[in-house]
């Protein structure tokens, strides 16, 4: 299962019709809150997170966390920071921003521009391709 996190679906319907017309299942969540109880609750399922960075920081988080991700800016990468980085699960940082300091690449983490370098077919064919390379398919 690949759960998606942007706060703009309109924006990102391309990228999960197409994931999904190529066999994947998908997980779209809007907000943060919603994705962090998501991720929670079912991450033994979760194969890939597809994580927008810019967006509204969410309800359940202190204002320590409204700073860090600079209220709203870097969204994205605080929640990456705080609960995704250590953890096995392949996370793509989705996004427009091109002037973001994005974390150094790990072996989990890749940042791919909507848009500017992916085409949703493009697209699918890098999910695929993470997912393989992470032993998640065949």
């Amino acid at each position: 299962m690949i759960l998606f996190i942007d706060d703009e679906y309109r924006r990102v319907k391309p990228y999960i019709e197409e994931l999904e017309l190529s066999g994947y299942q998908v997980e779209f969540k809007d907000n943060l809150d919603d994705a962090l109880n998501f991720w929670e609750e079912r991450k033994q399922e979760i194969n890939l997170i597809v994580l927008d960075i810019m967006m509204p920081i969410g309800n359940n988080f202190d204002e320590s966390a409204q700073q860090e991700a600079e209220c709203g800016l870097k969204t994205g990468i605080y929640f990456y920071n705080k609960y995704l980085k250590s953890k096995d699960t392949p996370v793509i940082l989705f996004t427009h921003l091109s002037d973001v300091n994005i974390p150094d690449n790990e072996d989990n983490q890749f940042f791919l521009f909507k848009k500017l370098d992916y085409l949703p077919y493009e697209f699918v064919q890098k999910v695929t391709a993470i997912l393989k390379q992470n032993c998640y398919l065949k």
